[in-house]
Order: structure tokens, then sequence, then C-alpha cells
């Protein structure tokens, strides 16, 4: 059997060729008479029969002589900023046909609006030597399937079924969860040995962000204070580190004052309650940024473009462009603009006559424009240096029925103390986690990278 036919034979099938352990496409040419093809074996049953979402096989294949022999291809795809899924199939000259059906069946699982920049898709493409070489025929590729991860533990994945049309299907990883624990003194600075007791980079930004609303972590922490954090993981058979999840108990001892916070859900929702069961959550953030230094202060200064002494009525904080900025507090948008001075601006509407105010930014996040309703922590934009600007940082006001407060000094109404029933059950919980903390090991001891995704995201 020749070449070609075994190519007519495949025809627009995906089945897997079976030949010796020892061939590649670096050798002679394959012997025809050594190739099997497969019972159909097709892109969505090689899938199933794998017990995680890797066609490791498959693309193993065609890198040897797959493409050589039926002309299938494995093209690995990163989306780039304003790519659609049918863009991305468009650059590889995908019918509008098949880009359509496709893109239709992974609906069914999987909403392809919420690609993101950086995810990467691989597609399964068949270009027959015979329809290149047939009479009129165009360089147009059969889709076979195409392969995506929504989160590190998850897979989606199209293919065609036997009757030609496409097919979605869901892999999902099957994780191990367990608890451990990173502590430690602050010697260098809280993220380098957070990270040296174990911690991701995620479990650090989330305590901070947990402290954000007690803790001045520019001016208040020290060289010898001391942190404790006790996190989920999740890892995979092998125990490789696949995910981190929501940290369970923390503890910052800042000047000798000790800050314990235990996570615990009243039946209202999930909040970070100190030992007495008071929560640490505050009405308005001190600081809507993580990483950021402090730059300017509330108060009469010098403006650094002016050249004249005039109020600052806001804090500044230093950070590279592009860091997220989050809204300090519930509230509904009441302005979202550009301005000559403050550049991308947004002002939120809080309760109680209360206001927060956001300028120089890069650009808004997706989706915010007045009359917008946000929580507190949703990202609303990213630190620029738009407007009257000498550098990238973010200018925070906090108001008070329209007069600016200092945000870092402003009494703001504080979280919510349990009581009751709540309250005996926060302190159920509250031993458990201590008991918990007793016994769970040493992030440390975990051989994992310390650059670990977010529960549900890459």
């Amino acid at each position: 059997m020749s070449v070609a036919a075994i190519a007519v034979t495949l025809g627009h099938a995906t089945g897997l060729l079976d030949g010796p352990d020892n061939v590649n496409a670096d050798q002679a040419p394959v012997d025809p008479t050594l190739l099997k093809i497969a019972e159909a074996p097709r892109l969505d049953v090689a899938l199933t029969e794998a017990k995680t979402p890797v066609l490791d096989r498959y693309a193993a294949l065609t890198q040897d002589y797959m493409g050589e022999v039926a002309g299938l291809r494995v093209e690995r795809v990163d989306i780039q900023p304003g790519d659609t899924l049918g863009r991305v199939l468009g650059r590889f000259n995908v019918s509008t046909d098949q880009s359509a059906a496709a893109i239709s069946a992974l609906k069914a699982i999987w909403d392809p609006r919420h690609l993101r920049v950086g995810q990467e898709i691989t597609l399964y493409l068949e270009t027959s030597p015979i329809r290149k070489v047939s009479a009129n025929s165009a360089d147009t590729p059969d889709l076979v399937g195409l392969t995506l991860k929504p989160s590190v533990e998850k897979t989606v994945a199209v293919s065609k079924d036997h009757e030609g049309a496409f097919q979605a299907r869901e892999i999902v990883m099957e994780l191990q969860r367990e608890v451990v624990k990173a502590a430690g003194t602050i010697n260098n600075s809280l993220y380098a040995d957070a990270n040296n007791a174990g911690a991701t980079d995620r479990v650090i930004a989330n305590f901070a962000r947990v402290y954000s609303y007690s803790v001045d972590f520019q001016r208040e922490i020290r060289q010898g204070d001391d942190f404790e954090i006790m996190f989920e993981r999740f890892n995979d058979a092998d125990g490789n580190l696949i995910k981190t999840g929501e940290i369970l108990y923390a503890s910052l001892e800042v000047r000798g004052d000790l800050k314990e916070l235990y996570r615990f859900d009243d039946g209202e929702g999930i909040d970070y309650y100190d030992a007495d069961g008071i929560s640490t959550k505050r009405f308005l953030m001190k600081t809507p940024i993580n990483g950021a230094r402090l730059s300017s202060h509330f108060g009469r200064r010098r403006h650094p473009v002016l050249g004249y002494t005039k109020m600052h009525e806001g804090t500044d904080f230093a950070a590279p462009r592009g860091t997220p900025i989050y809204a300090a507090g519930d509230g509904v948008l009441d302005t979202a603009y550009r301005s000559s001075s403050y550049g991308n601006y947004i002002r939120i509407n809080h309760s109680g006559g209360w206001q927060s105010a956001y300028a120089h930014m890069q650009r808004f996040a997706s989706g915010m424009k007045k009359g917008v309703r946000v929580s507190q922590g949703d990202v609303i934009g990213y630190v620029g240096t738009t407007g009257r600007s000498t550098g990238p940082h973010l200018h925070y006001e906090v108001l008070k029925n329209g007069t600016p407060q200092n945000p870092l000094g402003v009494d703001v109404p504080t979280g919510k103390e349990l009581e009751g029933k709540p309250l005996e059950l926060f302190k159920v919980e509250r031993e458990r986690l201590d008991t918990l903390y007793a016994e769970s090991r040493d992030a440390s001891e975990v051989k994992a990278p310390l650059v670990a995704s977010a529960s549900g995201a890459e």
C-alpha cells in the first residue's frame, strides 16, 4: 500500500497509527507495510481513555509520522488581546461553517467568551496531501478538534463524532486536598520569608489582602514580626502541586500585637474573624491595591507638575503599570470617565454618604461604567499615569458627604461582630482550626513550585 493510499484510507478520520516504537520522522521513509491503521480510535475516544487531560500520545504520533502520512498537524496558539475563538480559527483558514459548528458545540459546556489573554488553545487540523494536489482546491484544513484548559485541573475538548458532527466534553483531573502551614519570622520581607516557608505567590497575596483592613504593610511591618499561614493545597495523583485553595487561618504579630484570623461562614457569607468573633473586614479598605509604595500623603504639598502648594485630597500609591486596583467597598459607580487632570477616573458611591475615587488609571476593567454595582475587592481598573501625572501610581480618595477625608486615618464603620448561635458555631470552628494547624505539616516540606494557580483559574 502506498503512502497516498494510506492518506485516502484515513480521509477525514482521526485514527491513530500503530507501528514500531522506534519509527520517527528523522529516519528513512516509513515502510507502509509496517503500518497498521487502528479501528477508528478518534480524538474524543483517546481523551476519555486518559486519566488526565493530556494528549501527549496523540501529539507525539503526529510529530513522528502522522503529519507525513495523513497531513495532520497540531497547532498551539496563545490568545492575544482582542482574540476570539472564531478569529483564531480564521487565522488557520478553518472554514466558517466548521468554525461555527465547533464553537456551537463548545458553548454547550463552556462559554468561549471567557477566553483570556495568554490562554493556550490546541488545534488539530487535517490537511490531506490528496486535497492539496486536487484541482481547484484551496489550502483549507479540516478541523479535527480543539482543546483548551479553563483551569489547571479542567480541560474541555471538541472533536468530531463518527458522523462528522462536533461534540464537546469536559475532562477533570482528580485532585487530592491537603492542609499545610507556612510560618516564620520576617527578616527580609514578608514576601521573601513567607516564600521560603513554602507559601506560594497567590497565598502571600491573599494573606496581605486579608490583613489589608487592619495593617499598613508599608509602614507597620518590621523585622522580627512573626507570621503563620494555614492554607489548602490541591495535588495530582503523584503529589505535585496543581493549585492552592483558601487560607483557613492566619496570624501576624506586628510590634508585639498578635492578630489572629479564622475563616468562617456565618450563613450569610464567608469572612475572616479575630479570636473574639469580630470581622476584620472594614467598610472601606485603607489600601485598595497590593504591592504598592506609599508615595504621597493626604494634605497640603507642592504639586509635582504645577509647581505650587495646594491641597492633596487623597493618597498616592506608586506601583507598576497594570497593577490591579480594587473597589475599596461595596457600591455603585457614580462616574467613570477621562479628564485632563485625573486621567482615567472612577468614583464609587457607598452607603451613608461615603464615596471613594481612583485616578490616573491606565484603563478601566471590563464592564466598568456609570451605574455598575461592584463589591469590595472587585478589580475596577489598572495602575497607569494618565492625566496630570509624573509616573504610574494610584491616586486614591475617600469622601464623606463630599468632603475629602484622609484614606489612611479615616474612621469608617467596622465589620460585623458575631453573637448568639453564630458566635457559638464560630468558637467550635476556631477550636477545630487550631487543632488542624497543630497537626498540619509544614509547606516547606513539600517539593512544589512557589507559584501556584488560584482555585478555578490559571
